[in-house]
């Protein structure tokens, strides 16, 4: 630092708290409080999809950890996150990831496809029922989502023939 350059203002924690409530409950985010713009995230998001895209999963999901701690609006970070821990085997933090998306877009039939496939990887049929009806039943309501109502049929047939053949079981 030179003798020009002033030293950071300190807040107290108190002060720091108030500013992050305060931020969050207007809509805001960890990104707007630090400074960051659309530019520095879309970069970030970039190396994030090129690292996915590359399957370097581990290193794309912490990325797609600090987009969505800093931008928790942005359903395309909490897609990412969840698309790496899905790769990474980490089901269950891969529905939680899923969750936040859909909550930004609620009739995006590939969204509860993911859950789908990470719930049958769970043993969970009850949860890969659901998710695979609720793709089903988007899928069908958009144009260009075929390959998704297909996939969940295939998946919903399976946990028929699986439940079908529990039943018979002795």
């Amino acid at each position: 630092m030179n003798s020009t350059t002033a030293p950071a203002s300190k807040i107290s924690d108190d002060e720091m708290a108030a500013l992050i409530q305060s931020t969050l409950e207007n809509n805001g985010t960890m990104k707007d409080i630090r400074g960051l713009s659309s530019a520095h995230m879309e970069a970030v998001y970039t190396l994030a999809f090129n690292m996915y895209d590359q399957a370097k999963y581990e290193d794309a999901h912490g990325l797609f950890t600090f987009l969505g701690l800093y931008d928790h609006l942005e359903k395309k970070y909490w897609i990412g996150l969840a698309a790496c821990r899905q790769m990474l085997k980490h089901y269950e933090a891969a529905i939680d990831a899923y969750s936040m998306a859909a909550l930004f877009d609620v009739d995006n039939p590939e969204i509860p496809l993911h859950a789908a496939e990470c719930y049958l990887a769970l043993g969970n049929l009850d949860g890969a029922y659901s998710g695979a009806f609720a793709a089903r039943h988007w899928a069908e309501r958009r144009s260009g989502f075929d390959a998704v109502r297909d996939r969940a049929d295939i998946i919903l047939k399976h946990i028929k023939d699986k439940r079908s053949s529990e039943e018979a079981a002795p």
